[in-house]
């Protein structure tokens, strides 16, 4: 494995992060550049030091800081001990000797030095990474050129030049984009849909201003249509392509999104339990349920369907908080890379409890390269478990990464709602 260090913001990717939940090292000014520094498995005592530096780069000058010392074992010391098998391996080239840098940036996640070979100029690394053949994830390359007084400039990143397991990188829009073999075939979408979305201006007696409402509607519906719940709701206009297009070509039974914006300023507040505000929080959650899911069910005459309840970060942490505080209304919550209420630390003032005869089943991941946010969320899965609730966790090979939770979440329709 390697350690990275890096600046997390868990909210949706074009949200700002000040406010919000950010975890590791923060600076003003610019994100910092984590140098990557491979560290085999512990398995033993033997705690070498290992030195973490941190970079914070500007155009104008490098600014660089130990940071801190961290202890890690390094290998055993008992050669019989057992050892983890080996992880497949990303090999990334990037083939433009005229530059001088080239680092590989997984987004809020891994981040590493391309070595430059003295010999033909390519700069190349191995990479090992669980599970690649499923893993997706969304990457960075960055290109730097020193001019003649050694200042490094920004160059542009030529998409010829570069090679991941000899392959020509993806993309999704301008994001370069990791999608494992057997998981390319959810990058099919509808251009043009077959059903139809709509964006209402929702009025609410809790709220201080009208919320923005966001539905992808099937072109064929039923009394028993399953609602899929999603915080964020901005983000249905990005799944609702692919969702058509898993409905179209008959993989799933049709489902209605509805996706319930969040608000700019007061995101935080609103989705996590705890917060500095706990106002904002309680009018939010009367707000989604006593107004969202009613009027929304109202306009299906005589429904008779499941709900679910979707969200990422801290619009999981709303989801997994609803699952819990109100078992009876939701069939499952899905919640990936879930940010706060469900840490120890936030558990340790206001624990979860689990008093009532049912709860819905929970579907959960995280990446495997976020740091707290996975070890928080590994932490409540067996917080779940412990208290015999129905739990699905899997691990993401990604960072805290939008792009996989689109992914994931397809995946996860194909499970839960497949006509074959």
């Amino acid at each position: 494995m390697a350690f990275s260090f890096f600046w997390a913001c868990p909210d949706w990717a074009s949200m700002p992060c000040s406010g919000r939940a950010m975890h590791g090292f923060i600076p003003s000014g610019p994100p910092p550049l984590s140098v990557a520094i491979p560290i085999p498995h512990a398995n033993s005592s033997d705690m070498p030091v290992k030195i973490v530096l941190l970079c914070i780069m500007s155009k104008a000058k490098i600014y660089s800081s130990i940071v801190f010392l961290l202890l890690l074992a390094c290998q055993s010391s008992d050669p019989t001990s057992d050892t983890p098998s080996e992880a497949p391996i990303l090999q990334i080239e990037y083939n433009d000797p005229e530059v001088d840098i080239v680092q590989f940036k997984m987004f809020q996640g891994l981040h590493l030095n391309l070595p430059k070979d003295s010999i033909d100029g390519v700069f190349r690394a191995a990479v090992p990474l669980d599970h690649l053949d499923e893993a997706i994830f969304s990457y960075d390359m960055l290109i730097y050129k020193k001019d003649s007084t050694g200042k490094l400039e920004d160059k542009e990143l030529i998409k010829e030049h570069l090679l991941l397991n000899q392959q020509a990188p993806h993309s999704s829009g301008k994001q370069l984009i990791w999608v494992g073999k057997n998981r390319q075939h959810y990058q099919e979408k509808n251009d043009s849909l077959i059903g139809r979305l709509e964006t209402i201006s929702m009025s609410s007696k809790f709220l201080d201003a009208p919320r923005k409402i966001t539905s992808y509607y099937p072109k064929n519906s039923s009394k028993n249509i399953p609602l899929m719940y999603m915080t964020d709701g901005s983000a249905v206009q990005y799944y609702a392509p692919y969702v058509d297009y898993l409905i179209q070509s008959g993989q799933i039974q049709p489902i209605q999104l509805i996706g319930i914006h969040s608000s700019r300023d007061e995101r935080y507040q609103e989705y996590v339990y705890g917060s500095n505000d706990m106002d904002i929080f309680e009018k939010h959650e009367q707000f989604v349920f006593e107004e969202v899911l009613p009027k929304t069910e109202s306009d299906i005459p005589n429904w008779e369907g499941a709900r679910y309840f979707y969200g990422f970060s801290n619009g999981g942490a709303f989801c997994m908080y609803a699952g819990i505080e109100h078992p009876t209304l939701f069939e499952e919550i899905i919640a990936f890379s879930t940010a706060d209420y469900i840490s120890p630390m936030a558990q340790s003032s206001h624990s979860a409890r689990f008093e009532a005869d049912a709860y819905p089943a929970f579907y959960m991941g995280s990446g495997i390269h976020e740091g707290r946010i996975h070890t928080d969320n590994i932490y409540f899965v067996d917080i779940l478990k412990k208290h015999h609730q129905k739990v699905d966790y899997r691990n993401f090979t990604s960072g805290h990464d939008h792009h996989v939770w689109r992914i994931e979440f397809l995946d996860y329709l194909v499970k839960r709602f497949s006509k074959q």
